[in-house]
């Protein structure tokens, strides 16, 4: 059976985006760490958006907070997530004290201006 859930990876001139749709969970998460470590090879700013993503387990957010103590080790790179107030992952990073280890926006836009500030 195939993950559920869809990763869309598209570069910009101040981040790469990796955008995770549908559902994330135990099965793709190692799908989400291959991408980081691809990435941060290279030395980058990663944004992880959650805008279309319905639904996140504690594989997704260990994935994520790893990618977080992997751009903490260079001055340039940086890693960041994007989900809209309300929203269930919003409200699942929300209640586990996500905002407190990983930085999260409520948009696109806060997002990338992070990384310009």
């Amino acid at each position: 059976m195939e993950p559920a859930g869809e990763l869309i990876v598209e570069k910009t001139e101040a981040a790469w985006l990796l955008r995770l749709r549908g559902e994330w969970d135990t099965a793709n998460s190692p799908t989400l760490t291959a991408e980081l470590e691809a990435v941060f090879a290279h030395g980058t700013r990663v944004l992880i958006d959650l805008r279309e993503t319905t639904f996140l387990d504690s594989a997704v957010l260990g994935a994520i907070v790893l990618g977080r103590t992997r751009a903490s080790r260079k001055a340039d790179d940086g890693l960041v997530v994007v989900s809209p107030p309300g929203s269930w992952p919003r409200r699942l990073l929300d209640t586990v004290g996500f905002p407190g280890l990983v930085p999260v926006y409520d948009d696109i836009d806060a997002g990338l201006a992070a990384f310009r500030s």
